[in-house]
């Protein structure tokens, strides 16, 4: 294998996996069984699937491409219940009890964070909607060396399913790029099993003298915005609860279809006894986003100004 390796030099792709040995026809096997969306089998070919299309996407744009991406809903592996769901679920568990011990030594100033959400668009001749598409940027400094952040992935109280995340971590001074090996955790705090927890490891680390950093996550997300469709009510909120000294700017931003005349009287209203309430965007703010909109939507927004630490900043939004 290692003479292998050395004849074939940089061509040489690496895959990450535990995987030494293999048997392929069992594990063709193994996939080719029982199709039935509810079974295990299926669960787990279409997550298969997934992950070596990453990975084959990941060799086709090596140093074509800026982004990071994760393909499927690796959260959800703990819902098939075998074995080896059990035994990923305790490494998640671990990797999230570990991050706990050591984020106390890492300060993060929150600079400003946005949370753009695009609403997908209903699918002709039929009840069904596009995925919805969920941007986050956040803006952050430290005055020490940062090895790794911690953030939640889009998420909801009802069910969800995320098609990819692709993220971007670029340092603000030197428009340099930062690589990251991603690591899906369970928070050993969070009760609330449908929060994606993610730690990012930085590929360099970030040191002081790097300055401030960008942080961009655009999630493909089916039916996020369930709620508001089929009732008329939702929500967009954002914790910040790892915003020790709080964040200066907070933004909420909900672009949604134009052509959809459920949406023509769309608002937003503060939540109820808020105590950092917030406002609605002046116009000049909502220019800002509308601009970059995608084609023949409305745009509304939010913005929260100099909010504390460990609070859920939101807005209800109304049909």
């Amino acid at each position: 294998m290692d003479r292998a390796k050395r004849s074939l030099g940089e061509a040489v792709h690496y895959i990450d996996t535990d995987i030494t040995t293999f048997d392929f026809s069992r594990a063709m096997e193994f996939l080719d069984k029982a199709d039935d969306k509810n079974s295990d089998y299926k669960i787990v070919k279409d997550e298969t699937k997934r992950h070596l299309l990453s990975i084959i996407e990941g060799i086709e744009n090596k140093g074509k491409d800026t982004k990071d991406t994760i393909v499927g809903d690796p959260w959800k592996v703990a819902d098939t219940g075998d074995y080896w769901a059990r035994s990923y679920t305790k490494l998640m568990h671990n990797i999230g009890k570990m991050h706990d011990i050591q984020a106390p030594l890492q300060k993060k100033k929150y600079l400003h964070c946005s949370l753009i959400v695009t609403g997908g668009r209903k699918d002709k001749g039929k009840d069904s909607f596009d995925a919805d598409e969920v941007r986050a940027i956040g803006v952050y400094k430290s005055n020490s060396t940062v090895y790794s952040h911690h953030i939640y992935l889009s998420h909801a109280e009802h069910h969800t399913s995320l098609e990819k995340s692709d993220r971007t971590i670029r340092l603000l001074d030197s428009d340099k790029i930062i690589k990251t090996v991603p690591l899906p955790i369970f928070d050993q705090n969070e009760a609330d099993k449908h929060k994606r927890g993610l730690l990012l490891c930085f590929d360099p680390v970030i040191s002081v003298e790097d300055g401030a950093y960008e942080m961009t996550f655009v999630d493909t997300i089916q039916d996020l915005l369930e709620p508001l469709y089929a009732n008329g009510r939702d929500e967009l909120v954002m914790s910040t609860s790892q915003a020790e000294n709080g964040l200066e700017l907070v933004e909420l931003v909900l672009h949604l279809p134009k052509d959809d005349a459920r949406f023509n009287s769309v608002h937003m209203m503060a939540k109820e006894n808020a105590e950092h309430p917030g406002r609605i965007m002046n116009k000049n703010e909502l220019l800002k986003y509308h601009k970059n909109a995608p084609h023949k939507m409305k745009t509304l927004g939010w913005v929260g100004e100099n909010i504390p630490g460990n609070i859920i900043f939101g807005v209800d939004v109304f049909l």
